[in-house]
């Protein structure tokens, strides 16, 4: 029965991502995230479970696959074409307008707008293939993991809901978005070494990044709740490029 634990949960994280999927759809944000956060911890239970029971097998890595594509690959990509879609009705008079010239009403329709955040799909699967394969990623990443990935667009859509700092308006922007997804892309496939949180031992010396990193993460939670999720993993992802800069220079 230990065995198959693992897996069940497994299907759990691709059960909540489900899910979280037509919560979006339907618009239902708040709902989405919880769906999401349940995903979340259901992906951390089924490697815990499997490390305690000291049980592995060909299925669970191929179910593993699966539900983080769709938990970690097709919702962030998802989120994004939503908010693409916002933007796009909240300001269809700009679109009318600088569309006009082509001649087309075709080219106004909302659904050409926000593929570019299915980019992060498809780079998220290219990703989630290379970690299968590359034994380098055994203790830390290369390249900025799925669910890291997905959080930070999951604080994209608090901002949004929350209408943080007046962020509103830039987590609909058309610009912004694609920028964000073109970056998030190439930094999901990208060399860069990126900490995880694991700690071989429990002292300062050798996990000062990590410990910084979850001491300022839980100060930013407290100030800012949902939102600072955003802000948590933009703190990784700088915490990781200076702490690259670091030991290049020692």
């Amino acid at each position: 029965m230990k065995k198959h634990i693992p897996n069940i949960i497994t299907l759990l994280n691709l059960f909540f991502g489900c899910f979280a999927i037509m919560m979006l759809i339907a618009g239902k944000f708040n709902l989405a995230i919880l769906y999401i956060g349940l995903a979340s911890i259901m992906d951390f239970g089924d490697g815990l479970t499997a490390r305690a029971f000291k049980v592995q097998s060909n299925i669970g890595k191929e179910l593993d696959s699966l539900a983080d594509m769709v938990s970690f690959g097709f919702i962030p990509g998802l989120i994004l074409f939503m908010l693409f879609q916002i933007g796009f009705h909240e300001n269809k008079s700009i679109f009318s307008q600088s569309l006009s010239a082509f001649g087309s009403t075709l080219l106004e329709t909302p659904y050409l707008y926000g593929f570019t955040g299915f980019l992060v799909t498809l780079f998220s699967a290219l990703r989630l293939a290379k970690f299968n394969l590359d034994t380098r990623q055994s203790e830390s990443f290369i390249g900025l993991n799925t669910p890291s990935n997905t959080f930070l667009i999951v604080g994209f859509l608090f901002i949004y809901i929350e209408n943080t700092f007046g962020l509103r308006v830039l987590m609909t922007n058309p610009i912004f978005l694609t920028i964000a997804s073109i970056v998030l892309s190439i930094l999901l496939v990208s060399e860069l070494p990126m900490f995880s949180l694991k700690f071989k031992k429990l002292q300062w010396k050798d996990n000062e990044i990590k410990i910084s990193f979850l001491l300022l993460s839980i100060l930013l939670f407290i100030l800012f709740k949902g939102p600072a999720i955003a802000l948590i993993m933009l703190t990784y992802i700088t915490f990781a490029i200076i702490s690259n800069l670091f030991k290049k220079r020692v």
